[in-house]
């Protein structure tokens, strides 16, 4: 059994991409991926790019406000993950810039009260110290901002947990 690849012709890999960015938004990291999978030489892959963001399949505006939504609302991240997700696409910075002054900033934080809630009924602690430093330690781990976390622990009621 060999490990080649197949090789398929310019225009089949673009009826495939195409329909591909049909189905769902990709940025143009993602895309440049899948060719490279297909076994397509650079120069082909820029062409085949070049088209399909000429005919709106790709747009990386468009990516990075939907990925930001989604991002926010199903995965509950906060700011600095997402863009740190979106770089790692290598979305350029000033297009990332440009969605996120779209969200508004309490948008940005809107789940995270829900979060730090949920999350409290899970964790044990000993003390109110420890209970909070694992708290913020999660929030952190979902990309809030240290600020953002500790203006939540302020607000979040501590009557609402009675098993301390």
């Amino acid at each position: 059994m060999e490990n080649s690849k197949r090789i398929i012709s310019s225009e089949q890999a673009l009826f495939r991409v195409a329909h591909i960015c049909a189905q769902k938004e990709c940025c143009v990291y993602d895309i440049k991926r899948k060719l490279k999978n297909m076994g397509l030489p650079e120069n082909e892959i820029e062409k085949i790019i070049n088209k399909l963001t000429a005919e709106k399949y790709i747009d990386e505006s468009r990516f990075t406000r939907i990925f930001i939504n989604d991002k926010l609302r199903f995965n509950k991240w906060g700011e600095r993950k997402i863009k740190e997700a979106l770089r790692c696409k290598f979305v350029p910075k000033e297009i990332i810039e440009n969605a996120f002054s779209e969200f508004s900033d309490t948008s940005l934080v809107e789940s995270l009260p829900d979060l730090l809630a949920k999350k409290r009924k899970s964790i044990a602690g000993k003390s109110e110290y420890e209970i909070n430093t694992k708290l913020i330690r999660f929030a952190l781990g979902k990309g809030f901002t240290m600020d953002d976390v500790l203006k939540c622990l302020k607000n979040i009621d501590v009557d609402d947990f009675p098993d301390l």
